[in-house]
């Protein structure tokens, strides 16, 4: 499909800019940037100001640890030019993204910061909602993939809150051991948020290259949820080749 001098006008602000204006806010907030910097200037005079208390008080809403509250998205140069372009351009336009139900798959080794992306992502539509006053109409959780799987075997009210949550982040993907259960609960989660253009976004030790063929491993047994990942036009799947970064 040809673009539109639109679309390429936009690709353009993406390349030069590298993420909305949520997004910078949030930047100049967590990478501590001096009060009298141009950036943190443009934060201050945003509609979200320079108070962040809000944003603490619903990551936590949200599942999300301290932990990773305040990470540096600039400060992971061990992400490639081409990951952190395709990170960058799904930030630019999360708000389209969770609107319209396109989700995320970060995969890759332990320690490389892909829990630290789902709360980026967290961070992002957090802001985006606030600043288009949806904040209390729109939710966000995340979760473990084992612990999202037994709160949904004890409690059939979040089990169902889960699929129609607005945007799910379910991290360990593929790390809930082999038991029946919490693979039916996820398939069923997963397939129906996929059915009504629900996003969901994960982390996972499963390389792409193994998730594009699923189908003749030990990870065949999620071919129903890995499937719906590799529609490239409802999952952005990003790959990080990078040692483990935890010192």
């Amino acid at each position: 499909m040809r673009s539109t001098k639109k679309q390429q006008r936009s690709n353009s602000e993406m390349d030069n800019n590298g993420i909305n204006e949520a997004v910078q806010r949030l930047m100049a907030q967590v990478e501590s940037l001096p009060p009298d910097s141009p950036e943190n200037t443009k934060a201050a005079s945003s509609s979200c100001g320079n108070n962040y208390d809000w944003l603490d008080s619903e990551l936590s809403r949200v599942g999300i640890g301290k932990r990773f509250n305040r990470f540096k998205l600039n400060g992971m140069t061990w992400l490639s030019d081409e990951v952190m372009k395709s990170l960058r351009g799904y930030l630019y336009n999360i708000g389209q993204n969770v609107e319209s139900g396109r989700g995320l798959v970060i995969c890759g080794p332990y320690g490389v910061g892909k829990s630290a992306i789902l709360a980026f992502v967290a961070m992002a539509i957090l802001d985006y909602w606030k600043k288009n006053d949806l904040l209390g109409y729109r939710t966000a959780k995340y979760f473990t993939t084992y612990e999202l799987c037994r709160i949904c075997a004890r409690d059939d009210d979040q089990y169902y809150k889960l699929k129609k949550t607005s945007l799910l982040l379910i991290d360990d993907f593929g790390a809930e051991y082999s038991h029946d259960w919490p693979l039916s609960t996820l398939n069923a989660i997963v397939d129906q948020r996929y059915m009504n253009q629900m996003p969901t976004c994960f982390a996972t030790n499963i390389s792409s290259a193994r998730l594009a063929n699923a189908g003749s491993d030990e990870f065949a047994r999620y071919g129903r949820i890995i499937d719906r990942m590799n529609q490239a036009e409802d999952f952005l799947i990003l790959e990080i080749n990078a040692p483990s970064q935890r010192k």
